[in-house]
Protein backbone atom coordinates (compact mmCIF):
# COMPACT_ATOMS: atom_id res chain seq x y z
CA UNK A 1 0.00 0.00 0.00
CA UNK A 2 1.55 3.13 -1.04
CA UNK A 3 2.16 6.24 1.72
CA UNK A 4 -0.91 8.29 -0.13
CA UNK A 5 -3.32 5.61 0.42
CA UNK A 6 -2.37 5.05 3.76
CA UNK A 7 -2.49 8.71 4.16
CA UNK A 8 1.39 8.59 6.00
CA UNK A 9 2.83 11.67 6.54
CA UNK A 10 6.61 12.46 5.96
CA UNK A 11 8.55 13.81 8.67
CA UNK A 12 9.20 17.28 7.91
CA UNK A 13 12.91 17.11 6.94
CA UNK A 14 12.37 14.34 5.02
CA UNK A 15 12.34 15.49 1.14
CA UNK A 16 9.75 13.80 -1.05
CA UNK A 17 10.53 12.75 -4.47
CA UNK A 18 8.20 12.79 -7.29
CA UNK A 19 8.86 11.48 -11.17
CA UNK A 20 6.95 13.73 -13.24
CA UNK A 21 6.10 12.67 -17.13
CA UNK A 22 5.07 15.36 -19.96
CA UNK A 23 7.59 18.50 -19.47
CA UNK A 24 8.77 19.44 -22.94
CA UNK A 25 10.80 22.55 -21.50
CA UNK A 26 11.80 25.11 -19.01
CA UNK A 27 8.37 27.08 -18.64
CA UNK A 28 7.11 23.69 -18.17
CA UNK A 29 9.66 23.03 -15.07
CA UNK A 30 8.90 26.51 -13.54
CA UNK A 31 4.45 25.41 -13.99
CA UNK A 32 5.11 22.20 -11.97
CA UNK A 33 7.45 23.98 -9.25
CA UNK A 34 4.29 26.98 -8.99
CA UNK A 35 2.06 23.90 -8.71
CA UNK A 36 3.92 22.13 -6.20
CA UNK A 37 4.81 25.58 -3.66
CA UNK A 38 0.76 26.40 -3.56
CA UNK A 39 0.42 22.88 -1.70
CA UNK A 40 0.38 24.49 2.20
CA UNK A 41 2.96 22.89 4.16
CA UNK A 42 5.46 23.06 1.42
CA UNK A 43 8.76 24.75 1.79
CA UNK A 44 10.47 24.46 -1.25
CA UNK A 45 10.21 22.69 -4.44
CA UNK A 46 12.92 22.08 -6.93
CA UNK A 47 11.94 20.25 -10.57
CA UNK A 48 14.92 18.47 -12.36
CA UNK A 49 13.82 18.63 -16.33
CA UNK A 50 16.88 16.41 -17.32
CA UNK A 51 15.75 13.42 -14.68
CA UNK A 52 11.66 14.36 -14.56
CA UNK A 53 11.52 14.32 -10.85
CA UNK A 54 10.71 16.78 -8.57
CA UNK A 55 12.02 17.41 -4.80
CA UNK A 56 9.59 18.57 -2.42
CA UNK A 57 10.86 19.64 1.13
CA UNK A 58 8.15 20.24 3.59
CA UNK A 59 7.91 23.08 6.01
CA UNK A 60 9.14 23.02 9.33
CA UNK A 61 6.70 22.66 11.87
CA UNK A 62 3.89 23.03 9.37
CA UNK A 63 0.89 20.35 8.92
CA UNK A 64 0.72 19.32 5.57
CA UNK A 65 -1.60 16.33 3.45
CA UNK A 66 -0.79 13.29 1.78
CA UNK A 67 1.43 12.38 -1.41
CA UNK A 68 -1.44 12.58 -3.27
CA UNK A 69 -2.11 16.24 -3.17
CA UNK A 70 1.51 17.14 -4.10
CA UNK A 71 0.17 14.50 -7.49
CA UNK A 72 -3.06 16.46 -7.78
CA UNK A 73 -1.66 19.87 -7.93
CA UNK A 74 0.85 18.31 -10.63
CA UNK A 75 -1.78 16.82 -12.61
CA UNK A 76 -3.61 20.11 -12.51
CA UNK A 77 -0.76 21.81 -13.91
CA UNK A 78 -1.33 20.07 -17.09
CA UNK A 79 1.42 16.90 -15.91
CA UNK A 80 1.64 12.93 -14.77
CA UNK A 81 3.50 12.71 -11.41
CA UNK A 82 3.68 10.06 -8.89
CA UNK A 83 5.45 9.35 -5.72
CA UNK A 84 8.92 7.40 -5.94
CA UNK A 85 11.41 6.60 -3.08
CA UNK A 86 14.32 8.59 -2.49
CA UNK A 87 17.02 6.37 -3.05
CA UNK A 88 15.14 4.26 -5.69
CA UNK A 89 16.84 4.43 -9.48
CA UNK A 90 15.48 6.51 -12.20
CA UNK A 91 12.69 4.10 -13.78
CA UNK A 92 13.75 2.68 -17.06
CA UNK A 93 11.69 3.34 -19.56
CA UNK A 94 12.54 1.74 -23.03
CA UNK A 95 10.85 2.41 -25.57
CA UNK A 96 10.58 0.21 -29.33
CA UNK A 97 12.45 2.12 -31.85
CA UNK A 98 9.16 2.86 -33.83
CA UNK A 99 7.78 5.01 -30.62
CA UNK A 100 11.44 6.76 -30.68
CA UNK A 101 12.22 6.91 -34.51
CA UNK A 102 8.95 6.00 -36.35
CA UNK A 103 7.43 9.83 -36.47
CA UNK A 104 10.86 11.33 -37.20
CA UNK A 105 11.43 9.10 -39.75
CA UNK A 106 8.21 9.75 -41.56
CA UNK A 107 8.12 13.23 -41.45
CA UNK A 108 12.01 13.69 -42.88
CA UNK A 109 10.62 11.22 -45.65
CA UNK A 110 7.44 13.63 -46.21
CA UNK A 111 9.90 17.10 -45.58
CA UNK A 112 12.72 15.90 -47.68
CA UNK A 113 10.88 16.42 -51.10
CA UNK A 114 9.61 19.80 -50.00
CA UNK A 115 12.82 20.81 -48.86
CA UNK A 116 15.29 19.47 -51.68
CA UNK A 117 13.97 21.29 -54.29
CA UNK A 118 13.89 25.01 -52.17
CA UNK A 119 18.04 23.93 -52.32
CA UNK A 120 18.32 25.34 -55.63
CA UNK A 121 15.76 28.48 -55.64
CA UNK A 122 12.91 26.33 -57.22
CA UNK A 123 10.02 26.88 -54.97
CA UNK A 124 7.34 25.22 -57.37
CA UNK A 125 8.99 22.22 -58.28
CA UNK A 126 6.18 20.44 -57.15
CA UNK A 127 2.26 20.51 -57.36
CA UNK A 128 0.04 22.55 -55.07
CA UNK A 129 -1.69 19.65 -54.18
CA UNK A 130 1.63 17.46 -53.66
CA UNK A 131 3.28 20.09 -51.86
CA UNK A 132 -0.13 20.57 -49.55
CA UNK A 133 -0.23 16.33 -48.93
CA UNK A 134 3.34 16.05 -48.03
CA UNK A 135 3.32 18.92 -45.55
CA UNK A 136 -0.32 18.59 -43.84
CA UNK A 137 0.44 15.04 -42.04
CA UNK A 138 3.52 16.50 -41.16
CA UNK A 139 2.30 19.59 -39.37
CA UNK A 140 -1.07 18.42 -38.07
CA UNK A 141 -0.34 14.75 -37.46
CA UNK A 142 3.21 14.22 -36.59
CA UNK A 143 3.47 17.77 -35.01
CA UNK A 144 0.09 18.15 -32.89
CA UNK A 145 1.14 16.08 -29.90
CA UNK A 146 3.85 17.54 -28.92
CA UNK A 147 2.02 21.30 -29.85
CA UNK A 148 -1.33 20.23 -27.88
CA UNK A 149 0.21 18.88 -25.26
CA UNK A 150 2.32 21.87 -24.78
CA UNK A 151 -0.93 24.43 -25.40
CA UNK A 152 -2.84 22.33 -23.12
CA UNK A 153 -0.72 22.39 -20.08
CA UNK A 154 -0.43 26.28 -20.48
CA UNK A 155 -4.43 26.27 -21.02
CA UNK A 156 -4.31 24.08 -17.43
CA UNK A 157 -2.00 26.13 -15.76
CA UNK A 158 -3.80 29.41 -17.18
CA UNK A 159 -0.40 30.69 -18.63
CA UNK A 160 1.25 31.47 -22.04
CA UNK A 161 4.56 30.61 -22.55
CA UNK A 162 6.55 31.02 -26.43
CA UNK A 163 5.70 27.56 -27.49
CA UNK A 164 1.79 28.08 -27.75
CA UNK A 165 2.66 31.60 -29.38
CA UNK A 166 4.87 29.84 -31.71
CA UNK A 167 2.19 26.81 -32.08
CA UNK A 168 -0.40 29.41 -33.04
CA UNK A 169 1.49 31.00 -36.07
CA UNK A 170 2.61 27.95 -37.55
CA UNK A 171 -0.97 26.58 -37.17
CA UNK A 172 -2.06 30.01 -39.03
CA UNK A 173 0.57 30.03 -41.65
CA UNK A 174 0.03 26.35 -42.38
Amino acid sequence: MSDAAAGVLHAPEEPLQLAVRGMTCAACVNRVERALRKVPGVASANVNFATETASVQWAAGADHPADSALVEAVAHAGYEAHVQAADAPLADESQSWWDVWGAVTLGLVASVPLVLPMLWGNHHFWPAWVQFALATPVQFILGAGLALCMVWAGLAAGQHALDGIADAGVGAAG
